[in-house]
């Protein structure tokens, strides 16, 4: 699958400047990749970033806020306006517009650099009404209750129309990142038929879900639900209170995040999965996942 192809709901191509398009944490120092992770009813974080030893560590301040936080550090040239960076952004409920399609959920910015430096960075998250175009830096209050995940990867250019997995940039330990993707006339469950299969592995699942979809333990490879709640960055989530969606791959050092809940209602609807190989990141979150829900449970 075309990497941008998973970039499908297309609200802003602009032109704009920055340094370099690159993840950057909360000092402002280029990363390889990032993850972080609001729980629900907070306005801190923690985050997760490329290195030798990765694991959870407080972001250095207020999601709400503007200064020392890695997302506005790294968006600082998408929410200002300069000449040198293009910029790709993608929502179902961009900031300042009625809902955009109601048959999708991915959320993200594409930056590029314009210039001869072989840059790009692509941030995916999961909160509504967040990121406007030139600003300013604004956090939707309605969702400081839910809790959400959020992943940058810095990537170089070549790897922009990549059907095969690609390599984050080496500043700090660098990760491979696959893309995986659903069409809604695909009638596929992104998690039973689609990640499971094209994997090639067990998987454990963490996304919203109702009564129909269960742990699926028949076949060669295995289906199984976390159960909520579970304990992640330090905190205690239910699955009722979490806007995250993500899988662990069992035995693969694969973690994915995704777009779609595990419902039947979600085989139309189509999804996307940002899968990163990294050890020590499946780790954290595969102890985060380690208790599961019975089989057809």
């Amino acid at each position: 699958m075309k990497f941008t192809a998973v970039v499908c709901i297309l609200i802003l191509l602009k032109t704009s400047t920055a340094q370099v398009a690159t993840c950057q944490d909360d000092g402002g120092v280029n990363t390889d990749w990032f993850f972080i992770y609001k729980p629900p009813d907070s306005l801190s974080s923690k985050i997760m970033k490329s290195g030798p030893n990765p694991t959870w560590n407080p972001s250095a301040g207020a999601i709400n806020e503007i200064a020392d936080h890695a997302i506005s550090r790294t968006m600082a040239d998408f929410i200002a306006e300069n000449i040198n960076i293009k910029v790709l952004a993608y929502s179902d409920d961009p900031p300042n517009m009625p809902p955009q399609n109601v048959n999708s959920k991915a959320k993200g910015v594409l930056l590029i650099d314009n210039r001869e430096t072989d840059a790009a960075a692509w941030f995916v998250h999961t909160v509504p009404k967040f990121l406007a175009y030139r600003g300013p830096y604004s956090w939707p209050a309605s969702e400081t209750a839910k809790g959400h995940m959020f992943l940058c990867v810095s990537f170089t250019e070549a790897h922009l129309n990549s059907y095969a997995k690609f390599t984050t940039k080496a500043n700090q330990v660098a990760a491979n990142i696959q893309i995986i993707g659903k069409h809604s006339k695909s009638y596929s469950d992104m998690y039973a038929k689609v990640l499971k299969n094209k994997l090639g592995a067990s998987i454990r699942i963490w996304a919203s879900s109702d009564t129909k979809s269960k742990s699926i333990c028949k076949g060669q490879y295995q289906l199984r639900k976390v159960t909520s709640p579970l304990q992640l960055a330090d905190s205690q989530v239910s699955r009722e209170a979490d806007s995250a969606r993500w899988a662990v791959v069992d035995g693969k050092n694969i973690v994915c995040l995704t777009t779609n809940d595990y419902k039947a209602t979600e085989k139309q609807i189509p999804g996307a999965a940002v899968c990163l190989e990294n050890a020590a990141v499946y780790n954290i979150f595969r102890i985060a996942a380690s208790k599961v829900e019975a089989c057809n449970k």
